[in-house]
């Protein structure tokens, strides 16, 4: 059976971080197929404590489980999108760069899993996900991407969004030449109703399955919108394209309110 790394970068998540957990324990594939690498960073809540609670706990139950505890001396944001200055902006890319490309995309090459699977904490998916991203796999070999669509914020509205084609100014105002792109992919959001169906071109948030081959040969890059969309600019060019899972529904967990 297939192995699937499930990876999850943790900051300041500890609110939703048991919901997050109880959804993925009961995932319907088998547990030794499934490794865990999980990149805690910065967090000044109880999110580290917690994480290795469930890593105590569970470790043996699954093919392998680890945990790195980072510091990207972002501290003082408490979570990764409330960034103030181009000087948070470089080290969020930075920290999200390395996370991606040198922990998650190497470990899943060192433990031969064939897809990361990545679920964000604040993000609960259903037990039969695994399963399902893997048929969309098995019906679209052009598949680079596969998503399940997630509500915003406890609305019945889901985060689905596709990529459009843009024109940048070069040299990009922030990231210079490491971004040296003319045109690019940039989200879009999609209104729109769902069925229960498989939709070519989009996609959601907070969740995806990933090719470990394909990700490791089109490595997350510097983008204006997203490191996410660097890596599918690159497998557009080879043919792929983006799936969203609508036949299973993700639910987003509000953060408190401080």
């Amino acid at each position: 059976m297939v192995l699937i790394c499930l990876a999850a970068p943790v900051k300041n998540m500890a609110y939703s971080i048991p919901l997050w957990w109880k959804a993925i324990s009961n995932f319907d594939y088998p547990k030794k197929n499934i490794h865990i690498v999980l990149a805690e960073n910065d967090s000044i809540d109880s999110a580290p404590e917690l994480l290795s609670q469930i890593k105590k706990k569970h470790e043996e139950e699954y093919g392998s489980f680890k945990i790195f505890n980072l510091n990207f001396g972002m501290h003082h944001v408490r979570f990764w999108e409330e960034r103030s200055g181009e000087s948070d902006l470089w080290k969020f890319v930075k920290a999200w760069l390395f996370i991606h490309n040198d922990i998650f995309i190497q470990y899943a090459k060192d433990h031969d899993c064939k897809y990361i699977l990545e679920i964000h904490p604040d993000v609960e998916l259903p037990a039969n996900t695994i399963k399902s991203f893997l048929n969309v796999y098995e019906k679209f070999d052009n598949a680079s991407y596969v998503s399940a669509p997630v509500n915003r914020r406890g609305t019945s509205d889901y985060a689905v969004f596709k990529l459009v084609k843009v024109s940048i100014p070069k040299p990009h105002r922030i990231f210079g030449d490491a971004f040296n792109e003319t045109e690019t992919l940039r989200w879009m959001p999609v209104w729109q109703e769902f069925a229960e169906d498989v939709y070519e071109g989009l996609q959601s948030v907070g969740n995806w399955m990933i090719p470990t081959e394909l990700n490791d040969k089109h490595r997350f890059t510097y983008h204006p919108d997203d490191i996410n969309i660097s890596y599918q600019v690159k497998a557009r060019r080879e043919g792929y394209i983006e799936y969203l899972d609508a036949r299973i529904r993700g639910k987003h967990h509000d953060r408190p309110k401080t």
